[in-house]
């Protein structure tokens, strides 16, 4: 051919893929997809305000992960995220005062899960703390007596406490009445 006077010089190579050169080519394809895979899940990422609870193979390891990015062994390891964030609990309950009359209340509970006993929490209690420890709590003694002094000396329908419940891993962090 000819082109404004010269030669074209433009040579067409033919390609042929092998099935060796394809097979291998697959195989590095697969080996590249399992490696992001496993790396994929070695790598856990923890929200601010919670805590990772690792678990090995279902047990509970006393090792938590705070926020962040950690490592874990991929397939053998997971993580439960624990919320340590204040969180609300409404609960009604009823008391009896100093002159046996039955009151009832609204009472706001504002808790949070110590992130030291994340796993603890988890090992011994579960994810529904709240209906396992808060609300029998409320409704049976421990807030019930701290409902009774209070209405025994309150001028106001409103006020604030700040206690933390013994032997449990949960804080109370407000009290509204």
């Amino acid at each position: 051919m000819l082109f404004n006077g010269k030669k074209d010089s433009k040579k067409v190579y033919e390609v042929s893929a092998s099935p060796k050169f394809i097979g291998k080519l697959v195989g590095i394809g697969a080996i590249v997809l399992v490696a992001i895979i496993i790396i994929a899940s070695a790598v856990v990422i923890v929200p601010s305000g919670n805590t990772g609870v690792l678990l090995t193979f279902g047990k509970v390891s006393a090792r938590t992960f705070d926020e962040g990015l950690h490592f874990k062994i991929p397939f053998a390891q997971d993580v439960v995220m624990v919320s340590n964030k204040i969180q609300k609990q409404d609960v009604s309950t009823q008391a009896v005062s100093k002159d046996l009359q039955t009151v009832s209340s609204s009472i706001a509970v504002n808790f949070r899960v110590s992130p030291n006993s994340s796993a603890s929490m988890y090992q011994n209690i579960g994810l529904d703390y709240q209906n396992v420890v808060l609300l029998p709590a409320v409704q049976e003694t421990r807030l019930r007596s701290l409902l009774q002094s209070v209405l025994r000396s309150a001028r106001k329908s409103s006020r604030r406490w700040s206690r933390k419940f013994q032997n449990t891993v949960l804080w109370l962090t407000d009290l509204t009445l």
